[in-house]
């Protein structure tokens, strides 16, 4: 940043770091105007231009290419206009010659510079093509893989217009920032006449070469420049300071210009774990200080008692240590020690930073005396050496523990053996082996320090210890000294070791599955389409175990971390108080049970159904109750109910069961939690059946559906070459291609709105009473097979040839039949018929015979887990998957890429299916052109349309059609907006009564006319109390999942996190395309987004995530 006169002029980096933390920009530039002393300036002269970063030879290879008679641009004598703006001139006269490349390229508009490395010049029109990352193979109808089997893919972008420049940019902190230079030189590129390549180059010090599309690197850095603009204008009308708390600027409170003002001004982020949402409460409560909070003798409405419990005695510790100079700590339950295990010769300590992983082992003497610290680096660029290590030094110490300290080293080593293959038993060894003392320092003790970092915990615990400094070895190091320090407390309160025993291999996999694996990695350099089938395979088997494996962790860190840590988890009621309905009672030959009321908040997500199997959790100890020292005891529950109470709070209905071998006790939980989920015997065992089909036909790939989605085949026919035409009935088309199916599988996607219900019941009634066809109909809800079922009585099949059991719709027209009568209905079904049911009911053998459907339809195939589809399909000859693709949910790391819907599967990275492999439903009957327009563009490629005889026939009054944006100032907030909710119910009384206009009906807008989206249920509860206390009903509010199918005139969405750092899951999952556009294809006329302003100031760590961003901004408008 330089200032010339009054003129700020600002450079990428200034860009960057204003996304990072605005105040430490404008801090800066208090510093440059005089108006502060700091010791944080930053040094005018320097102003890094991306055509500098780094040095020449990273680009020989293109100055080689090109020749002798490429330009290159001298950098700026001098940080001042005059030579900026002489440098730009050069840079663009060098564009307008003939020269086929321009080195150090720079570019100044006045306000901002930014630099380029090299811009090749293309004059021809020839599409662009670039590498893309590894990916599977699709595998063609022959069975056979394409050549170079799983090498990169080529991308064919459009024709580029001629006189062109491609951009190579340097990266030197991070790609995001690199690419934001890059959008900097295309735009200034672009104003001066020339046309710009979408696809950059980014080149590191190590001359590697990433390629990266320009397109939403251009939208976030146009957004971000709109912003560096307003705060720096802002900020130059006003002759003071930048104030610390101005909640104009947003504050990242980790950097030096922000550390500096926390401690000046004893601010409430200076508490060990208070969190933006919580401090932002006690600030409205009057607490804005730490002292305040150290002496505060009340809770604050909002905060747990337990939290602001532990926040004050926090805060007072703290003050303990300022006030007296020495270390203040407060052991709280000595009985967590005994997590610690026994120390053993060959514990290993590590630490884990980026991809470099340190391993410190301490080798003692033949004598027995002090021990030597051995140090070792690894790196995960090659995961085998440490695994090796690791597992090498465990068959030589089978009882050695593998310390860390609050570090990512089991999804790491989890994901490591996933990569390389490992066994399930080694890996689940080495996953057994970890001992992370975070927990335990969390349970025990409460100490004077600002932060829990390993550090801080250290310095206080053992004063004497070296510092710990910023490297591996001594973070390995600290860790070995910390884990005796805890020994010794554990000594000092008479605590033996009883750690939690190391868990055991609970699901051994099939032997069917290692033979699999080990087919498919015996290659040399490329994978036959066999072993490809084979790996997909055995990933397949392993899928739901390997995705419980996460849930599990999580059950595990909540019995013993602090429960701040995990209070919005989805499915997590963390208790502000409870009461018991019914006592201990006995009935017949059941165990004992009483039912309990919990009040407080639920976390993200939606509220458990009832029937659903939780865990109470207990802090204090319960006679009897079994439970590990330094862990939360446990008992089983199911939920009964759930409802919102005056307070519009949230109460959730329990039953408890007494565990076994335990007296009745009178303690009450403080939370309940998700019970982790169990195996499918039924699912298993028809998996290992197909991976058996697989096994005994090796090295071919059986001819059958299963087989051709699991390994992304063609759908192959019996007689044609190619699907069927649609010409205007995609039903007929649809119908023809299932009829002509040969033992595979047809993909059908259809977006919100097209019809693709009606679509699928046309098709199978055809199928029925034309052929006679048996059709199996699966759902992964019951509400879903149960609409299709209903849809498909309506276009004409009889209701006795509909039939399933577990019926949930309210007087079906077709027949609810048990379980175990599938059997006999199918053995009658001589004129056809249909039947519907869950993934258990189609793997279930005794319910479905394998192959005794003449088709399968996946109902809802969009989120339909590849996986089930692989064991459902065993039931039918033939599959059809109708649906929309989505992100499933789950964490779990699989070796392939079989995480992902089996109409994902089909569409791949494809904004649509692909027209080979089926049809893509283009017409929308609900969405307005406005409304249609970002959805087509952001998610489908601009294939979807909207049916104008229909939608343009509607009109709402006063309401301008399409998806605008609504700002809201609020602060603080995480998973609950007043604010927002306000503003709600205000566009709500503006709607309603409006004139609303459909073909030739028109009438009021009705509350059944809107739906309100939001991503939180604390969110979704202000909502309706603030709707009910306005006597406004019949408003449907809801998380997305929950307007499935459903359609309204108008869709209000409440995004509701105030900044990127009070987003409780990261602004991954708040900004999901997928979560964004379908809400908004919710509405037929418009969607109104109502948001916080600051939500969108960040940079994404990682360009992959840039897309996202730029969708919501485009959707927006924020750009």
């Amino acid at each position: 940043m330089i200032l010339f006169g009054d003129r700020v002029v600002c450079s990428t980096d200034d860009l960057v770091r204003a996304a990072r933390c605005e105040f430490a920009l404008l801090r800066a530039l208090d510093t440059e105007l005089g108006l502060v002393v700091s010791p944080n300036t930053t040094d005018p002269v320097s102003f890094p231009l991306g055509s500098r970063a780094l040095p020449d030879d990273v680009f020989d290879d293109v100055y080689a290419a090109l020749g002798a008679s490429v330009i290159s641009i001298d950098p700026p004598a001098a940080a001042t206009a005059a030579e900026l703006r002489g440098v730009h001139d050069r840079t663009v006269a060098a564009l307008g010659s003939d020269a086929p490349a321009v080195f150090g390229a720079t570019f100044f508009d006045g306000t901002f510079a930014a630099g380029c490395a090299v811009l090749v010049r293309r004059d021809d029109p020839a599409p662009v093509r670039v590498r893309r990352p590894a990916a599977l193979p699709d595998i063609g109808a022959s069975g056979e893989a394409p050549a170079g089997g799983v090498a990169d893919e080529a991308h064919e972008a459009s024709p580029i217009p001629s006189s062109c420049f491609v951009l190579y940019v340097r990266s030197t902190s991070s790609d995001v920032a690199a690419l934001m230079e890059a959008a900097a030189c295309a735009r200034m590129v672009r104003d001066n006449g020339f046309d710009v390549d979408p696809w950059v180059r980014i080149r590191d010090g190590a001359g590697a070469e990433r390629i990266y599309e320009l397109g939403p690197a251009d939208t976030v850095y146009a957004a971000r420049r709109i912003r560096l603009a307003a705060i720096l204008t802002a900020k130059q009308d006003e002759l003071l300071p930048v104030q610390w708390g101005d909640r104009r600027y947003l504050a990242c409170g980790r950097c030096a210009s922000c550390t500096a003002e926390l401690v000046a001004g004893r601010d409430l982020l200076l508490v060990a774990g208070m969190r933006p949402s919580v401090r932002a409460q006690l600030r409205d409560a009057g607490i804005t200080t730490v002292d305040r909070l150290a002496a505060a003798d009340s809770s604050v409405t909002g905060v747990a008692v337990q939290t602001f419990s532990t926040l004050r005695r926090q805060a007072e510790l703290q003050l303990r240590r300022e006030r007296t100079g020495r270390p203040a700590y407060a052991v709280t339950d000595a009985a967590a020690f005994g997590e610690l295990a026994r120390p053993d010769a060959g514990d290993v300590f590590v630490s884990v930073a980026g991809s470099a992983v340190g391993v410190g082992v301490s080798a003692r003497g033949a004598d027995g005396g002090d021990g030597v610290f051995l140090f070792h680096a690894f790196t995960t660029h090659d995961p085998v050496a440490l695994l090796e290590f690791l597992a090498d030094r465990q068959q030589h110490h089978p009882d050695l523990r593998i310390y860390h300290f609050c570090s990512p080293i089991r999804t790491l080593l989890a994901d490591l053996c996933a990569r390389c293959g490992a066994d399930e038993e080694t890996a689940d060894d080495l996953l057994g082996a970890l001992l992370d003392l975070y927990p335990i320092v969390r349970s025990a003790l409460l100490i004077g320090a600002r932060s829990y970092d390993l550090p801080e915990v250290l310095g206080l615990l053992d004063p004497e210890a070296e510092p710990v400094r910023a490297d591996l070895e001594s973070s390995c190091a600290a860790t070995l000294r910390l884990r005796e320090r805890l020994c010794e407390l554990a000594a000092e309160h008479d605590i033996q070791p009883c750690p939690v025993p190391r868990r055991t291999l609970a699901e051994q996999p099939a032997a069917v599955e290692a033979a699999l694996r080990e087919f498919a990695f015996d290659y040399d350099e490329t994978r036959s389409a066999g072993q490809q089938a084979a790996a997909m395979m055995a990933a397949v088997l392993g899928y739901h175990r390997r995705e419980r494996q996460p849930l599990h962790w999580a059950h595990e860190d909540r019995l013993h971390r602090p429960i701040g840590e995990w209070a919005d988890t989805p499915g997590v009621l963390v208790a502000d108080w409870a009461s018991v309905d019914t006592k201990w009672q006995h009935t017949d030959d059941r165990p004992m049970r009483r039912y309990l009321k919990l009040t407080g908040r639920l976390g993200t997500g939606r509220p458990p159904p009832p029937g659903t199997a939780v865990r109470t959790l207990y802090d204090s100890p319960v006679p009897d109750l079994p439970a590990t020292p330094g862990r939360r005891a446990t008992a089983a529950a199911t939920v009964l109910g759930f409802a919102l109470d005056d307070n519009f709070d949230d109460v959730v209905r329990v039953e408890e069961l007494l565990p076994p071998g335990c007296a009745p006790y009178d303690e009450l939980p403080v939370a309940i939690v998700p019970d982790p989920p169990g195996r499918d015997d039924n699912l298993e065992q028809a998996l290992n059946a197909v991976a058996h089909e697989l096994l005994v036909s090796l090295p071919d790939v059986p001819l059958t559906a299963a087989f051709d989605l699991l390994c992304r085949r063609r759908p192959r026919l019996h007689g044609a070459t190619a699907l069927p035409q649609v010409f205007g009935d995609y039903a007929a088309a649809i119908t023809a291609a299932v009829l002509d199916l040969d033992r595979s599988y047809l993909a059908v996607q259809g977006p919100s709105g097209t019809g693709k219900l009606d679509t699928a019941a046309r098709v199978i009634e055809r199928l029925v009473t034309r052929y006679k066809w048996r059709v199996g109909v699966v759902a992964q809800t019951h509400s879903a097979a149960e609409a299709l079922l209903d849809a498909v009585v309506r276009v004409g099949v009889l209701p006795e040839l509909v039939a399933k059991s577990d019926v949930h719709t309210v007087a079906p027209e077709w027949l609810g039949i048990a379980a175990d009568r599938y059997p006999r209905f199918l053995d009658n079904a001589v004129n056809g018929c249909v039947i519907g049911g869950l993934t258990g009911d189609f793997t279930d053998p005794e319910q479905v015979a394998p192959q005794s459907l003449d088709l399968l339809v996946i109902a809802d195939a969009g989120y339909f887990p590849l996986a089930q589809a692989i064991a459902v399909g065993a039931s039918a000859r033939n599959l059809l998957l109708i649906g929309d693709p989505a992100p499933l949910p789950g964490t779990g790391l699989h070796p392939e890429r079989v995480h992902e819907s089996a109409l994902g599967r089909i569409v791949g990275d494809n904004p649509t299916v692909p027209t080979a492999f089926g049809y893509f439903l283009e017409r929308t009957w609900r969405m307005h052109p406005q409304v249609c327009g970002p959805v087509s563009s952001l998610r489908y490629g601009r294939r979807l349309r909207s049916n104008e005889t229909v939608t343009l026939a509607r009109e709402l009054e006063g309401v301008a059609p399409g998806v605008r944006a609504v700002p809201v100032e609020h602060h603080g907030n995480s998973t609950e907006s007043a604010e927002e909710a306000r503003e709600i119910v205000r566009q709500v009384r503006s709607l309603l009564g409006r004139t609303w206009r459909q073909g030739v009906l028109t009438r009021r807008l009705h509350p059944h006319d809107i739906l309100v989206v939001t991503p939180y249920h604390a969110q979704v509860a202000r909502i309706r109390m603030l709707l009910s206390r306005a006597r406004i009903e019949d408003v449907v509010v809801g998380t997305a999942d929950r307007f499935r199918g459903r359609e309204a005139a108008v869709v209000l969405i409440s995004m509701t996190t105030s900044a990127p750092a009070d987003a409780p899951h990261g602004m991954d999952d708040l900004l999901s395309r997928h979560w964004l556009t379908t809400a908004v294809s919710r509405a037929m006329w418009a969607a109104i987004v109502v948001a916080s302003p600051l939500l969108t100031d960040y940079l994404p760590d990682t360009p992959e995530q840039l897309p996202d961003l730029a969708a919501y901004l485009e959707l927006t408008g924020s750009d």
